[in-house]
């Protein structure tokens, strides 16, 4: 019952945030993750890296709303932590698939794509080992990677990695069993 039942009830917030995000109730996404950054911050401290990734999300969260004030505070609340601290080197540098993948959206997030690209890489190679390269889990990072490229304005490079994503994506739909009856309704 140490730290890993409160690490599980911050992410329970977190996925809460993010659900309630897709929804469109962002004040409610709000509250979640102030929820999961008072428990990181008791647990882990103020300056750990789950505490950045999620001033990274409520950041963001405030720009979609319109509250620049709130996102420039979580802004520079995420730099301060992230000050000094080295990019990661490897994927190897984080514990979990979560806290990687929020390592690369942060590093990409405050401009270092070398470090966003290099994690994704990482994590790509590793999933792809795991899991294989068709699966869900893959294909996201893969996603994730064309997100940092498009993000970082090189869009050409998004868009080869998004042509794999849908040829891989494309061929899983076509050869599923479940998928016939769309086929035959969306007549593909």
């Amino acid at each position: 019952h140490d730290k890993k039942q409160p690490n599980r009830l911050a992410e329970v917030y977190v996925d809460a945030a993010r659900v309630c995000e897709k929804m469109g109730r962002f004040s409610q996404a709000v509250h979640q993750l102030q929820l999961a950054l008072d428990i990181q911050e008791e647990v882990h401290g103020k300056d750990h890296f789950r505490v950045a990734e999620t001033h990274c999300h409520l950041a963001q969260l405030y720009d979609w709303t319109g509250d620049y004030a709130q996102s420039a505070f979580h802004r520079k609340m995420m730099a301060e932590i992230l000050e000094g601290k080295k990019p990661p080197v490897t994927v190897d540098d984080f514990s979990g698939a979560t806290t990687r993948k929020g390592a690369a959206f942060v590093w990409g997030f405050i401009g270092n794509t070398q470090a966003s690209l290099r994690i994704h890489e990482g994590m790509i190679e590793r999933c792809k080992a795991e899991l294989g390269e068709d699966h869900p889990k893959t294909l996201s990072v893969l996603k994730s990677k064309a997100y940092v490229y498009r993000k970082t304005g090189e869009l050409e490079k998004a868009y080869e990695v998004l042509k794999d994503v849908l040829k891989r994506e494309r061929e899983i739909f076509y050869n599923r069993e479940s998928s016939k009856r769309l086929r035959e309704i969306l007549n593909i």
